[in-house]
């Protein structure tokens, strides 16, 4: 993820079921998606018609879209089926901060809030699908941290289990 990315997971509309933290994967919610038992069909054509499918994915299980980096649109989505099922088990997407165009949030939030889902930044900020929410999920972005303390951020992070070499 770029520096002027921001990170979000979406939570399907489901609260009995806790998240399996795993910070490589971001399938903290698949209990929840499978629960809620959705086919992934609606969902594709519905991102099909806001963004562009990233050219490199040629998968049936694993969706990808990204946008135009080259206008600052670097916003991207990623959603994951069962393949046997076809239903969604996961879906996250990370939004350009340097962005002033609001047009890819108001589409994935609505999407999001049309179906109940919440939102959780890759920071684990738990967040209302709301275009209001924007200064606040920035203010508590990795990326404004890196940019006000870089060395303190490289430090903060170095032992996370992600970030281990084996």
């Amino acid at each position: 993820m770029a520096i002027w990315q921001q990170g979000m997971i979406v939570i399907p509309a489901v609260w009995d079921i806790l998240p399996k933290p795993n910070k490589d994967l971001h399938f903290e919610y698949e209990e929840a998606w499978r629960t809620l038992n959705i086919d992934h069909k609606k969902f594709v054509e519905e991102i099909d018609s806001f963004i562009p499918r990233a050219d490199w994915v040629n998968s049936k299980v694993h969706f990808s879209w990204k946008g135009n980096t080259e206008n600052k649109e670097d916003n991207d989505i990623d959603l994951c089926i069962d393949p046997e099922l076809g239903i969604i088990i996961s879906l996250v997407f990370r939004f350009d901060l340097r962005t002033d165009s609001p047009y890819f949030l108001e589409k994935i939030f609505g999407l999001c809030n049309e179906n109940g889902w919440k939102l959780e930044t890759f920071g684990g900020k738990l967040f209302q699908p709301d275009i209001s929410i924007i200064p606040e999920v920035i203010k508590q972005s990795a990326w404004r941290e890196f940019l006000s303390d870089p060395e303190a951020f490289v430090e903060k992070i170095k032992d996370e289990p992600w970030n281990k070499k084996e």
